[in-house]
């Protein structure tokens, strides 16, 4: 039996019993993409599925992380919220490139870097934490004197 990835076997787990009738044999008998891709292709019905299958996965990522950084934009109740705001800049920076989107990017690092500074869960006088602070810092004070019209005085951290 061929085994799916989790991502295929989400998508797989979607459509019709005809149309993972018509897929199986096609997944177990391609030897590469272009195969793959040929062979689907003479599946019209189930190439347009799996299109919009796929369209509308990305766009739920996409509302999670709007999500996400609308969550983050709340003002701070309190420092124990900070292992949580943590987590879930994370999970944005794991979606997010720096190549694709460098406003949001840096913005996720500075707010992560703050929350890592004020974490209760940290060492507050420069331990662990103090460290991965400074180096988110750092990532963004990297980036943003590159940007045109960003002076270095106007860069959010010393170097």
């Amino acid at each position: 039996m061929f085994k799916l990835s989790p991502e295929l076997a989400a998508l797989f787990a979607c459509l019709t019993p005809e149309q993972q009738q018509t897929l199986l044999p096609i997944l177990e008998s391609a030897r590469d993409e272009e195969s793959f891709f040929r062979e689907l292709e003479k599946h019209s019905a189930l190439l347009s599925m799996l299109s919009l299958l796929v369209a509308s996965e990305g766009s739920r990522a996409a509302t999670d992380l709007q999500a996400i950084v609308e969550e983050l934009s709340q003002p701070v109740k309190s420092l124990n919220e900070m292992p949580w705001r943590i987590e879930i800049c994370q999970q944005a920076l794991a979606r997010v490139h720096r190549e694709e989107n460098a406003d949001l990017w840096a913005w996720l690092h500075v707010e992560l870097a703050i929350s890592l500074a004020q974490s209760p869960q940290g060492d507050r006088g420069w331990g662990c934490a103090g460290t991965a602070y400074e180096g988110h810092l750092y990532r963004v004070a990297e980036m943003v004197p590159s940007r045109p019209g960003v002076s270095e005085a106007q860069c959010l951290t010393c170097r």
